[in-house]
């Protein structure tokens, strides 16, 4: 049997208010990701750290996202976990 490639998600994130016009590309969460984040095991320097892990590229003024504000860096946070959100939720059906 032939190994196929495991499928990688990427987020590009709706980023809004003082934030738009910067964009962000971010890879998905793993399930351990997932898990440690619900079972309250992803302390907030874990979560930050997940952040810079996972963006994949960005506009903003620097190389290394943990050299924004900590305000940026939960906003993309949130962006984050609300794409992940929305791509999980099946799509409205029409109704007619």
């Amino acid at each position: 049997m032939t190994k196929k490639a495991t499928p990688h998600r990427s987020y590009t994130l709706k980023l809004d208010g003082e934030l738009e016009g910067f964009e962000v590309v971010i890879g998905a969460m793993t399930a351990r990701d997932i898990i440690r984040l619900r079972s309250s095991e992803l302390t907030d320097v874990d979560a930050l750290e997940l952040v810079a892990q996972r963006v994949e590229r960005h506009n903003f003024g620097v190389e290394d996202v943990r050299d924004l504000d900590y305000w940026i860096v939960a906003a993309i946070l949130a962006a984050w976990g609300e794409a992940m959100s929305e791509a999980a939720l099946p799509p409205p059906t029409a109704t007619g």
